[in-house]
């Protein structure tokens, strides 16, 4: 809940500047965000996008609720796709006008790859962002320092990781390095602040570790 709320707080406030006009939510999953913000932001173009399934799910339901609009769709892609229709360069230029400052959002999906992978995520995001007035990255951040300081934490990442059948990863030991990786893939400037900065602000207080969920800001 605090990492949805922070990334909700940044990108409102990058769209009420003007900076954006454009979001792009990779690995939406069922995530209402682009339903509340079209809501409330009717000029705003939101394009949701996810693997085939993931898609077809979400279209469905969406659908099913009398909530299809121009200005809000769901498409596939591929986050690890270098290249192709389902790569994001591909789907950037296909959806999303070129004249409006797009912001990028993944929310829930970095921890399931290695440092490598992330580091070719930001790139291709980075490169992506490259055609636009003003490009935004905004994500979910974990890294090991903060992870460690979390009770239970790697004995719950065991179970998760048994249950899922696969890894989860905090591939940056700090949030130092992290934000490194993010200039060195094409960034201008970034910036990893605990969900704990924003308490105040946005009534965080009494969720469970908040001071240990990081949002990572990025502009290209």
């Amino acid at each position: 809940m605090a990492r949805h709320r922070v990334i909700d707080r940044e990108l409102e406030t990058a769209i009420e500047s003007g900076e954006i006009g454009s979001v792009l939510e990779v690995a939406a999953g069922l995530s209402p965000r682009g339903y509340r913000f079209t809501k409330r932001f009717p000029e705003l173009c939101y394009v949701e996008a996810d693997l085939p399934a993931m898609a077809a799910h979400k279209r469905a339901i969406l659908g099913a609720a009398g909530q299809v609009a121009n200005n809000h769709r769901v498409v596939e892609i591929d986050a690890l796709a270098d290249a192709g229709d389902a790569s994001i360069g591909a789907v950037c230029a296909r959806e999303l006008p070129s004249d409006r400052g797009l912001a990028v959002i993944t929310e829930g999906l970095l921890s399931y790859f290695d440092t490598d992978v992330v580091r070719g995520i930001f790139g291709r995001f980075a490169d992506a962002l490259a055609g636009y007035p003003a490009g935004l990255y905004l994500s979910d951040l974990h890294v090991d320092e903060d992870i460690a300081k979390i009770r239970g934490a790697r004995a719950f990442r065991r179970v998760l990781n048994q249950w899922t059948r696969g890894d989860h990863h905090t591939y940056f030991s700090n949030a130092e390095d992290a934000i490194a990786a993010v200039i060195e893939a094409g960034f201008r400037e970034a910036d990893a602040p605990f969900a704990s900065d924003f308490a105040d602000e946005l009534d965080l207080h009494g969720l469970d570790q908040t001071g240990r969920v990081r949002v990572l800001s990025a502009r290209r």
